[in-house]
Protein backbone atom coordinates (compact mmCIF):
# COMPACT_ATOMS: atom_id res chain seq x y z
CA UNK A 1 0.00 0.00 0.00
CA UNK A 2 1.35 3.37 -0.98
CA UNK A 3 1.51 5.93 1.85
CA UNK A 4 -0.73 8.98 1.58
CA UNK A 5 1.03 12.19 0.60
CA UNK A 6 0.70 15.08 3.01
CA UNK A 7 0.93 18.73 2.11
CA UNK A 8 1.14 21.67 4.44
CA UNK A 9 0.68 25.41 4.23
CA UNK A 10 1.12 28.30 6.62
CA UNK A 11 -0.82 31.43 7.48
CA UNK A 12 1.89 33.26 5.55
CA UNK A 13 1.09 31.18 2.44
CA UNK A 14 -2.59 32.10 2.69
CA UNK A 15 -1.67 35.76 3.18
CA UNK A 16 0.44 35.73 0.02
CA UNK A 17 -2.27 34.03 -2.01
CA UNK A 18 -4.93 36.48 -0.81
CA UNK A 19 -2.62 39.50 -1.02
CA UNK A 20 -3.35 40.35 2.62
CA UNK A 21 -1.34 40.99 5.75
CA UNK A 22 -0.61 37.92 7.89
CA UNK A 23 -2.35 39.52 10.87
CA UNK A 24 -5.50 40.03 8.78
CA UNK A 25 -5.57 36.33 7.93
CA UNK A 26 -5.06 35.45 11.60
CA UNK A 27 -7.97 37.73 12.58
CA UNK A 28 -10.15 36.04 9.96
CA UNK A 29 -9.28 32.64 11.42
CA UNK A 30 -10.11 33.91 14.92
CA UNK A 31 -13.42 35.35 13.63
CA UNK A 32 -14.15 31.98 11.96
CA UNK A 33 -14.28 33.36 8.42
CA UNK A 34 -12.62 30.09 7.40
CA UNK A 35 -11.29 26.93 8.98
CA UNK A 36 -7.61 26.35 8.20
CA UNK A 37 -8.02 22.66 9.10
CA UNK A 38 -10.44 22.13 6.20
CA UNK A 39 -8.96 22.39 2.70
CA UNK A 40 -12.30 23.31 1.11
CA UNK A 41 -12.73 26.17 3.54
CA UNK A 42 -9.23 27.46 2.79
CA UNK A 43 -9.77 27.27 -0.98
CA UNK A 44 -13.09 29.09 -0.73
CA UNK A 45 -11.53 31.76 1.50
CA UNK A 46 -8.65 32.33 -0.92
CA UNK A 47 -11.03 32.56 -3.88
CA UNK A 48 -13.30 35.06 -2.14
CA UNK A 49 -10.52 37.25 -0.75
CA UNK A 50 -8.68 37.85 -4.01
CA UNK A 51 -10.07 40.76 -5.96
CA UNK A 52 -8.85 40.54 -9.51
CA UNK A 53 -9.45 43.17 -12.09
CA UNK A 54 -10.08 41.88 -15.63
CA UNK A 55 -6.53 42.95 -16.53
CA UNK A 56 -5.06 40.89 -13.69
CA UNK A 57 -7.15 37.89 -14.72
CA UNK A 58 -5.90 38.19 -18.30
CA UNK A 59 -2.35 38.39 -16.98
CA UNK A 60 -2.87 35.14 -15.09
CA UNK A 61 -4.32 33.44 -18.16
CA UNK A 62 -1.39 34.71 -20.23
CA UNK A 63 1.06 33.20 -17.73
CA UNK A 64 -0.75 29.85 -17.89
CA UNK A 65 -0.68 29.90 -21.70
CA UNK A 66 3.01 30.80 -21.72
CA UNK A 67 3.80 27.94 -19.32
CA UNK A 68 1.81 25.51 -21.47
CA UNK A 69 3.68 26.60 -24.60
CA UNK A 70 7.05 26.12 -22.89
CA UNK A 71 6.19 22.55 -21.90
Amino acid sequence: MRPKDRYTFTVEDVAILTEQDVNTVRQHIHRKKFNPAELGSVVEYINTQRHHTPTQQLGYIHLLEKEAMEN
